[in-house]
């Protein structure tokens, strides 16, 4: 009886870290404090301020995003990092954004007619967000 309870404890020990070890924040290269958009979707969107620790108990993530500073941060490095391929480039005043799509990121969103799941705001700092950057930049 107690070796079947060891195996079963085993078993469920082994699926558990699999699963937290799967759990990774998919900016964790480039940073090691994260925003993530909690709930279902955009319009309901609950922001937090998260740690690599505290992402892997985290509900109902729908993105991710980071900051950093521009001298820290090469656009074209991070886009191939991700094998992205850039969808559109605009222009906000001071702001430029770009958009883009990488097969390598499980988060999803449509603009442009397109799927999207890389958008970079670049101004005094940059903002990366995937599927795209809720909150300000």
């Amino acid at each position: 009886m107690l070796k079947k309870f060891f195996i079963v404890f085993l078993a469920f020990i082994c699926l558990l870290s699999t699963g937290v070890i799967n759990k990774t924040p998919i900016f964790k290269n480039y940073s090691k404090n994260y925003e993530l958009y909690l709930g279902q979707s955009s319009s309901n969107a609950q922001i937090v301020h998260a740690s690599e620790k505290t992402f892997l108990f985290a509900q109902e993530i729908f993105g991710e995003s980071f900051k950093c500073e521009k001298n820290e941060f090469n656009l074209q490095d991070f886009f191939d990092s991700y094998n992205a391929r850039l969808i559109k480039i605009e222009r906000v005043g001071e702001t430029v954004s770009y958009y883009a799509y990488s097969p390598k990121i499980k988060y999803r969103a449509h603009i442009f007619g397109q799927v999207v799941n890389l958008h970079v705001a670049v101004d005094k700092q940059v903002t990366v967000g995937s599927p795209l950057i809720y909150g300000s930049f």
